[in-house]
């Protein structure tokens, strides 16, 4: 017997939908599309398989998450975590059907976010936390502190590169806090004007990437009027790939906004005022 396993990627394809998809390379023969269990080893996998006129042959799909598995050690567990973060916002560009005109292909604002979550994704919150130990802990342990957060950044980046190369751009913003948290300690009578600029931009490619994954979900939706009954998407797909644009941006902008909060919980003298001008 030939067996033919389809293993679907993250996203939200239906079932038998892969099935169907190895099964159109097929010249010859009837698919009877059928449902069951695959057990292996106790384990149990879903799968949907399609039976030909032709003995013998037999097509099975398989979630991807069925066969990874969960690492053991939590030092594993971070760095799966990590990898699906990426998952979900490369996938937040290319979908899962290349030359799809729906909602399961390629999404040019996609690409926007994908550049943003790339970029921010990872160093955005540590670069803030640079920032914050810069602006309230003495010149000696801030700086510490900050060339060890930049060093452990950098690295990680490197390492992240190898799953996506356009994580290289949280170098420049790993580069970007770098510079802004030593110029807080050797020019002190600045901090407050470095602060207050560092958060002006944060928050105008904030408002770049709100536009972007506004105009991502309004084109889903007009993708899903104008080629959803030939594509053969449903609201399941909708639901699906704008999930996989929300939950990275909530991700790093819930942490940002988390140290943002921090910075200003803290005693008088030690908040800086994020105001364009401050009271006198």
């Amino acid at each position: 017997m030939t067996i033919v396993v389809g293993i679907h990627g993250v996203g939200s394809p239906q079932p038998g939908a892969i099935v169907s998809e190895i099964a159109d390379g097929f010249r010859t023969g009837v698919a009877v599309e059928q449902g069951s269990t695959l057990r292996i080893e106790g384990q149990s996998y879903r799968q949907a398989s399609i039976e030909w006129c032709e003995p013998g042959t037999r097509i099975i799909e398989v979630n991807w998450a069925d066969l990874k598995g969960f690492p053991a050690s939590r030092f594993g567990l971070l760095l799966y975590v990590l990898k699906i973060f990426i998952a979900m916002w490369q996938i937040s560009s290319t979908g899962w059907r290349e030359n799809s005109s729906g909602q399961a292909g390629p999404l040019w604002p996609g690409r926007v976010l994908h550049v943003y979550f790339a970029a921010f994704g990872i160093a955005l919150t540590p670069v803030s936390i640079m920032i914050m130990f810069a602006f309230i802990s003495s010149a000696q342990t801030a700086l510490l502190v900050i060339v060890g957060i930049a060093a452990l950044l950098t690295v990680t980046l490197l390492w992240l590169r190898k799953f996506d190369r356009l994580m290289l751009a949280g170098l420049a913003v790993t580069a970007a806090g770098l510079m802004a948290s030593l110029c807080i300690i050797f020019f002190p009578h600045l901090r407050e004007e470095i602060v207050v600029g560092a958060v002006r931009a944060a928050r105008i490619v904030q408002t770049l990437a709100v536009v972007a994954l506004v105009c991502a979900i309004a084109s889903l939706v007009w993708r899903k009027y104008r080629y959803g009954r030939k594509e053969g998407d449903t609201w399941t797909t909708f639901v699906s790939r704008s999930a996989l644009l929300i939950l990275p941006f909530a991700i790093i902008t819930g942490g940002y906004g988390a140290v943002v909060a921090a910075v200003m919980s803290l005693p008088g003298p030690s908040r800086p005022c994020l105001k364009i001008s401050c009271p006198q």
